[in-house]
């Protein structure tokens, strides 16, 4: 009877927790990066089409930098049970709490197969540091920019403007995207 009593209020609740994740999700703070800066397709969807600038960054321990707290994203054929009948055994065994930061990064760190051409990371912070604000542009230090790189169309003036910005960087390299020689993929070459 106490199993029975303990599902029936679990179901009971479920309608409110979702509720509270999906707030939970409203608010979250996420940085969006990927392991190739060559791949078309993501200069062609994020790169504006090529005209853009892709940057590379580096973690540097000493500054507390988030790059290190990036997390790989799980790619995969269906959308995942955030809860299945392993999970609550556990829970009602008292073996795992429910934590809202293990649901969010369970929510957060999942996407699609078909995705998968990205090869993204993540990092989430949370509400970040104003959990009104849609987005935060949270600067980086001077030792944290490693790469600037330009796409196959960034226009000369950009390109110029640019190369002047990252100057102040001195770790950053410069380079562009061209036509390679490799299937499916740009090559990086250091911009002279």
């Amino acid at each position: 009877p106490a199993i029975k009593e303990g599902l029936q209020n679990g179901l009971a609740v479920l309608p409110k927790f979702n509720e509270e994740v999906r707030e939970f999700m409203k608010t979250g703070k996420v940085l969006c990066l990927t392991e190739s800066p060559v791949n078309p397709i993501m200069w062609a969807h994020y790169g504006a089409n090529n005209t853009g600038v892709a940057l590379g960054f580096r973690s540097v321990p000493a500054l507390d930098s988030p790059y290190g707290m990036a997390m790989p994203m799980n790619y995969v054929a269906s959308p995942p049970e955030l809860i299945n009948n392993a999970y609550i055994t556990q829970l009602a065994a008292g073996g795992i709490p429910i934590t809202p930061n293990e649901l969010f990064d369970h929510l957060v760190l999942t996407k699609a197969a078909s995705w998968s051409y990205e090869r993204e990371w993540r990092v989430h912070s949370g509400d970040g540091r104003d959990r009104n604000a849609p987005y935060e542009d949270i600067p980086f230090g001077l030792n944290e920019l490693e790469a600037v790189i330009f796409g196959l169309n960034t226009s000369k003036t950009d390109r110029e403007t640019l190369s002047e910005l990252a100057a102040k960087y001195p770790n950053a390299a410069l380079y562009k995207v061209q036509i390679g020689n490799k299937a499916f993929e740009y090559d990086l070459v250091p911009l002279s």
